[in-house]
């Protein structure tokens, strides 16, 4: 008697987790669907956005400012004017940032797919768009032409100014822009400001441990201030460091 209210009690069992599964798997594929018909709407709504190759050629930037009667004051207010070009940035200095920011650079054509679906796995389990998946090409596009806001359709535009820019130019321009506007902290934007700021010298003459600590600044420029937090700076320093050791761009002895 017992042993066949424990089989009935199995087979009812069986059937509950076949129906969940069957439910887990159709609400999977409602969400795959929706979301992957949500992306192509709304890129085929973004695909005639103009890129601006002046904005991506130009590092200085500019503030407008105004009286009290709201009219401008017309001052020169341009800053972010010491650009370098990628010639002059010593071979570390580059592959600091490439180890740590993008290492498949070189090889992608803007975006990096496997990074995006990692991405998304992720944001679509926490419900949120904690984590990206940005190649040096997409930082370039929303530091020129984006606002900062964490949305879908901020990230579409991105993507498709992204292909855009890599249509349009070089990988090593597109390196080059990046690292003449990328933020530093305390006002700077370029690596070459940012380099006169914290190490009282040129780009030019950095050496492989203060372009790490650069290239690990950038994540968080408050959070890893050498100026701030010291440790952080050091302890993020390391880690570009190990990065660069595991791509083989360094050695221990380096």
């Amino acid at each position: 008697m017992y042993f066949c209210e424990n089989m009935k009690h199995n087979k009812k069992m069986k059937k509950i987790v076949k129906i969940c599964l069957f439910v887990g798997i159709f609400i999977l594929l409602a969400l795959v669907i929706f979301s992957g018909t949500y992306f192509l709407v709304t890129y085929l709504k973004f695909k005639d956005i103009e890129l601006n190759a002046d904005a991506i050629l130009s590092s200085a930037l500019s503030i407008n400012i105004y009286d009290s009667e709201n009219n401008e004051i017309e001052e020169d207010n341009t800053f972010n004017t010491n650009y370098i070009t990628l010639d002059k940035i010593p071979n570390n200095t580059k592959e600091a940032f490439l180890s740590v920011e993008d290492k498949e650079f070189y090889s992608h054509h803007g975006l990096n797919k496997k990074r995006i679906i990692k991405a998304i796995y992720n944001n679509l389990k926490s419900m949120s768009l904690k984590e990206g998946a940005s190649t040096i090409s997409q930082q370039l596009i929303k530091n020129t032409h984006l606002s900062n806001e964490k949305t879908f359709e901020r990230k579409i535009k991105e993507m498709v100014l992204t292909k855009k820019l890599e249509k349009n130019f070089d990988k090593d321009k597109i390196l080059e822009c990046y690292l003449n506007i990328i933020y530093f902290g305390n006002n700077c934007y370029g690596i070459e400001s940012a380099s006169n700021y914290y190490f009282n010298k040129s780009a030019e003459n950095l050496d492989l441990s203060e372009s790490c600590l650069l290239a690990g600044m950038i994540k968080s420029p408050n959070k890893y201030s050498p100026i701030l937090h010291p440790e952080n700076a050091i302890k993020r320093r390391n880690l570009v460091l190990k990065e660069m050791e595991k791509d083989g761009k360094i050695t221990p002895n380096d």
